[in-house]
């Protein structure tokens, strides 16, 4: 984490970050078939291009934000045994190939890497 110049031990908050992983894929698989059943969702009225798919992620991002000041985090990395928010929000949705393609991010990016993590 730059702002602290500290790691978030993976081994630490490896079964955490499995379960946030597994969780937005699991919701993403929910709000799709709610799309199937009920149709799209009407779009922003100021932000006509953003997709549903995309408002999933993004309110998915939101949910996680948070101010935590330098001291906070430090404490969290080293007895947490999440991953910090931000931390958790884009190891989760770099590892969803959904994200990625409503994002169109490019492929070996950060954000739509070659190799993921996959769970269930």
């Amino acid at each position: 984490i730059p702002e602290i110049g500290m790691n978030v031990n993976g081994v630490f908050t490896q079964r955490e970050n499995v379960a946030d992983l597994g969780g937005l894929k699991a919701a993403f698989r929910a709000y799709q078939s709610f799309l199937a059943v009920n149709g799209p969702e009407p779009r922003l009225p100021n932000f006509p291009e953003i997709t549903n798919n995309q408002l999933f992620f993004i309110g998915f991002a939101q949910s996680w934000c948070t101010n935590a000041n330098k001291q906070l985090r430090v404490r969290l990395v080293l007895n947490d045994n999440h991953a910090p928010n931000d931390a958790r929000v884009q190891l989760s949705t770099r590892n969803l190939p959904e994200f990625a393609k409503a994002f169109n991010c490019p492929h070996n990016s950060k954000t739509n890497p070659a190799s993921r993590c996959e769970v269930w």
